[in-house]
Protein backbone atom coordinates (compact mmCIF):
# COMPACT_ATOMS: atom_id res chain seq x y z
CA UNK A 1 0.00 0.00 0.00
CA UNK A 2 2.74 2.43 0.90
CA UNK A 3 4.13 2.17 -2.81
CA UNK A 4 0.81 3.01 -4.07
CA UNK A 5 -0.40 5.91 -1.99
CA UNK A 6 3.32 7.56 -1.80
CA UNK A 7 4.56 7.50 -5.15
CA UNK A 8 2.98 9.07 -8.10
CA UNK A 9 0.79 7.57 -11.12
CA UNK A 10 2.63 5.47 -13.88
CA UNK A 11 5.40 4.68 -11.24
CA UNK A 12 6.29 0.95 -11.40
CA UNK A 13 5.76 -1.30 -8.68
CA UNK A 14 7.41 -5.00 -8.76
CA UNK A 15 6.42 -7.36 -5.67
CA UNK A 16 8.73 -10.72 -6.11
CA UNK A 17 8.94 -13.42 -3.86
CA UNK A 18 12.52 -16.20 -4.33
CA UNK A 19 13.75 -18.47 -1.91
CA UNK A 20 17.78 -18.19 -0.65
CA UNK A 21 19.22 -21.27 1.09
CA UNK A 22 16.69 -21.66 3.88
CA UNK A 23 14.65 -18.62 3.80
CA UNK A 24 11.91 -17.25 1.72
CA UNK A 25 12.53 -13.33 0.57
CA UNK A 26 9.64 -11.12 -0.42
CA UNK A 27 10.63 -7.74 -2.11
CA UNK A 28 8.07 -4.87 -3.25
CA UNK A 29 10.29 -2.09 -4.88
CA UNK A 30 9.49 1.17 -6.91
CA UNK A 31 10.89 3.21 -9.33
CA UNK A 32 9.40 6.21 -7.18
CA UNK A 33 11.07 9.14 -5.22
CA UNK A 34 12.01 6.80 -2.77
CA UNK A 35 13.03 8.34 0.91
CA UNK A 36 15.84 11.05 2.12
CA UNK A 37 19.07 8.93 2.95
CA UNK A 38 19.06 8.31 6.95
CA UNK A 39 15.23 7.78 6.76
CA UNK A 40 15.60 3.67 5.46
CA UNK A 41 15.94 2.70 9.02
CA UNK A 42 13.30 5.24 10.95
CA UNK A 43 10.59 4.11 8.33
CA UNK A 44 9.76 0.89 10.09
CA UNK A 45 9.73 3.19 13.96
CA UNK A 46 5.95 2.79 15.03
CA UNK A 47 4.21 6.39 14.27
CA UNK A 48 7.16 7.41 11.74
CA UNK A 49 6.17 9.29 8.97
CA UNK A 50 8.23 11.16 6.29
CA UNK A 51 7.69 14.86 6.43
CA UNK A 52 6.06 14.21 2.67
CA UNK A 53 3.45 12.21 3.66
CA UNK A 54 2.11 13.59 6.66
CA UNK A 55 -0.85 15.03 5.05
CA UNK A 56 -1.57 11.53 3.56
CA UNK A 57 -3.99 9.08 5.50
CA UNK A 58 -2.21 6.90 7.95
CA UNK A 59 -0.67 6.80 11.07
CA UNK A 60 2.45 5.25 10.69
CA UNK A 61 2.48 1.75 11.52
CA UNK A 62 2.56 -0.44 8.54
CA UNK A 63 6.32 -0.86 7.91
CA UNK A 64 6.82 -1.21 11.76
CA UNK A 65 3.85 -3.98 12.04
CA UNK A 66 5.62 -5.69 9.17
CA UNK A 67 8.96 -5.93 11.20
CA UNK A 68 7.23 -7.26 14.05
CA UNK A 69 5.63 -10.12 11.92
CA UNK A 70 8.82 -10.80 10.32
CA UNK A 71 10.94 -10.77 13.85
CA UNK A 72 8.20 -12.51 15.23
CA UNK A 73 8.68 -15.62 12.88
CA UNK A 74 12.54 -15.38 13.08
CA UNK A 75 13.25 -13.34 10.09
CA UNK A 76 13.68 -9.13 9.46
CA UNK A 77 12.81 -6.19 7.16
CA UNK A 78 15.01 -4.10 5.35
CA UNK A 79 15.17 -0.95 3.27
CA UNK A 80 17.75 0.28 0.47
CA UNK A 81 17.55 2.02 -2.64
CA UNK A 82 15.77 0.84 -5.79
CA UNK A 83 18.13 1.72 -8.74
CA UNK A 84 18.87 5.58 -8.97
CA UNK A 85 15.47 6.07 -7.64
CA UNK A 86 13.01 4.19 -5.95
CA UNK A 87 12.94 2.30 -2.40
CA UNK A 88 13.14 -1.31 -2.33
CA UNK A 89 11.87 -3.39 0.85
CA UNK A 90 12.77 -6.79 1.38
CA UNK A 91 11.15 -9.22 4.22
CA UNK A 92 13.20 -12.24 4.75
CA UNK A 93 11.78 -14.98 6.40
CA UNK A 94 12.81 -19.02 7.27
CA UNK A 95 11.57 -21.20 5.16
Amino acid sequence: ENAIVHTSPGTTITVSLRHEAERAVLIVEDDGPGIPPGAQEKIFRRFYRLDASRSTSGHGLGLALVVAVAELHGGDAVATPSGARGLRIVVSLPR
